[in-house]
């Protein structure tokens, strides 16, 4: 209960289609029928609800007239392509974000290696051999080891 005048349910949808057959024979309560309304595309469970509630026989007409508007119909197509593009995306990014990570933690797996290498002795060209890494760069690793 949010105020005297607004509930907030939060349903797991998935967990609600998984009893849906339990569900078809008591859609007793208000929230079971608007459940039902947004999941299941069933015309005769869907006639069943409309009669038990008004407002989803209204919203049930009011569907039927917005899909029947062609511009209607091109908007929502665009704003589920739009959704879509925005997942592609972000699945996208996260992608190139674990291999950028990767890709960094391999860097500093083979610095971490120069490092022990150098204080342990080894030569220079045995520390590029071994880690990978370029002359300079394991020149400037030694460095830094001998400033600190």
């Amino acid at each position: 209960m949010l105020t005297d005048m607004l509930e907030i349910h939060f349903v797991e949808l998935p967990k609600f289609l998984e009893e849906r057959e339990i569900l078809k024979a008591k859609f007793k309560t208000k929230l079971d029928r608007w459940l039902v309304f947004l999941t299941i595309q069933e015309k005769e469970v869907l006639e069943e609800i409309e009669m038990a509630e008004p407002a989803i026989k209204k919203a049930i007409t009011v569907l039927d007239m917005l899909s029947r508007d062609p511009e209607t119909v091109r908007l929502a197509e665009l704003r589920m392509k739009q959704i879509l593009d925005e997942k592609s995306m972000i699945e996208g990014a996260k992608a190139e974000g674990i291999k950028l990570g990767e890709e960094k933690g391999k860097i500093e797996g083979k610095i971490e290696v120069a490092k022990n290498a150098i204080n342990n002795g080894l030569d220079i060209h045995v520390v590029m051999a071994i880690t990978g890494l370029s002359e300079e760069e394991v020149i400037k690793i030694k460095s830094e080891i001998v400033s600190h």
